[in-house]
């Protein structure tokens, strides 16, 4: 083993890596993680917002998306900052980016949301 990322303090539901410089993060502890190597990998932003565990995480078109069992997918920049908040019909169990999109399993429903 290289390394561990040790931050979050619940465990660990999700990871996204991004071009060899960012990881997320999501967890239990109801928080995005952003990672950066600087030199080393280490914390970089902490994102609040979910009230309830982070599913599922991923990148797409230069933004952070999460999902959570809060019923709402977050969208944040790479900076940390929330860009975004839209309420779904059900916990978000999955996500696939794609370009501008991003496609969820959320209940009995799969939605697509414009990013």
């Amino acid at each position: 083993m290289k390394m561990t990322l040790i931050d979050h303090t619940d465990q660990v539901l999700c990871v996204a890596f991004f071009k060899k410089r960012i990881i997320a993060s999501g967890s239990a502890d109801k928080t995005v993680r952003i990672w950066k190597p600087s030199p080393h990998w280490q914390i970089f932003r902490v994102c609040e917002g979910h009230t309830e565990r982070i599913r599922c995480i991923v990148f797409v078109n230069q933004l952070i998306a999460s999902g959570s069992d809060d019923t709402t997918l977050k969208l944040w920049d790479f900076e940390g900052e929330l860009k975004h908040s839209h309420k779904t019909n059900g916990r978000v169990g999955a996500l696939i980016p794609e370009r501008h999109f991003v496609i969820l399993t959320s209940g009995k429903n799969i939605q697509i949301f414009d990013t």
